[in-house]
């Protein structure tokens, strides 16, 4: 009795750490997949976010050039501002070196 106890034991034994070589097969091959998909997964959000902000920041430059534009544009104007004004103090001549340009005419007072 006690032989066949231990062959019981044995073979309980074996099965036991069958069954727990597989399970630990089984959750590697789990691990594994979770890992491909989790890195799979951040790397398109990352994608993502990269093409986002790039998108983002050519918006913001397009923006820069456009006020850049229109900051030159605005020292153009002031300097023919300037230059009116200059002809009409010094008295030297009444016209303008800009004659189309009908904001040379403007008096002092409505210009800011």
């Amino acid at each position: 009795m006690s032989r066949k106890l231990e062959n019981i034991r044995q073979t309980v034994r074996t099965q036991l750490t069958e069954i727990k070589e597989d399970n630990n097969k089984q959750i590697s091959e789990i691990r594994s997949t979770v890992d491909e998909k989790l890195q799979k997964t951040l790397n398109d959000r990352i994608t993502q976010s990269f093409n986002l902000v790039n998108d983002r920041l050519e918006q913001v430059y397009k923006g820069l050039g456009e006020m850049q534009n229109l900051a030159s544009g605005v020292g153009d104007l002031k300097r023919v501002f300037d230059q009116c004004k200059d002809k009409r103090h010094s008295r030297r001549g009444s016209a303008c070196r800009y004659p189309r340009a009908d904001f040379c005419r403007l008096s002092s007072t409505t210009r800011m």
